[in-house]
């Protein structure tokens, strides 16, 4: 068990370890565009050397779907490691994991990288918007962690149950 929590940890590093190297000028903040707020987007779409930048709009449904996918994947993955190595008792043990898994990681964005780091830290602050108070709002990191916790659950179902059925 403990191999498998300190798996846990090592990818919510990871995780804010790309977070981190994905911000620290304009450029790379608008990879995280949509983490914004309303109001700081807007000044973004009037600022002329960004507006261009702007991602188009994209549907809620395939995000969450691309997400799924994604995290299917990366479960199956490290569950197939697992289970030729430590092993899981079975379909039960595997669910819980992989559900605890992803709503740890989910949990750590919000309150660590989102909340504490996120709305704190220079590195995501555009130049020409350097106040820290247009960077306050947590609407969009709150309703992304909700979206987040019934995703976890298809993948963590979909791993446990091909990891039930390997010999």
């Amino acid at each position: 068990m403990f191999i498998k929590c300190i798996l846990i940890v090592v990818f919510c590093l990871l995780f804010w370890g790309i977070c981190y190297k994905n911000t620290g000028n304009d450029k790379k903040n608008m990879l995280s565009f949509r983490s914004y707020p309303k109001e700081v987007q807007d000044m973004i779409r009037k600022n002329d050397s960004l507006k261009a930048s702007v991602p188009a709009d994209i549907n809620l449904v395939k995000v969450i779907f691309s997400n799924i996918i994604m995290f299917t994947v990366v479960f199956g993955i490290i569950g197939v490691i697992l289970n030729y190595t430590i092993g899981f008792k079975g379909f039960a043990d595997a669910f819980v994991y992989f559900l605890i898994f992803g709503e740890v990681l989910n949990a750590f964005d919000l309150i660590v990288i989102d909340l504490i780091w996120w709305r704190n830290s220079e590195r995501i602050r555009f130049s020409f918007i350097p106040d820290k108070k247009m960077y306050q709002n947590s609407k969009l990191h709150i309703a992304s962690f909700i979206r987040g916790i019934p995703t976890f659950v298809v993948p963590a179902v979909i791993v446990a149950g091909l990891l039930h059925i390997l010999p």
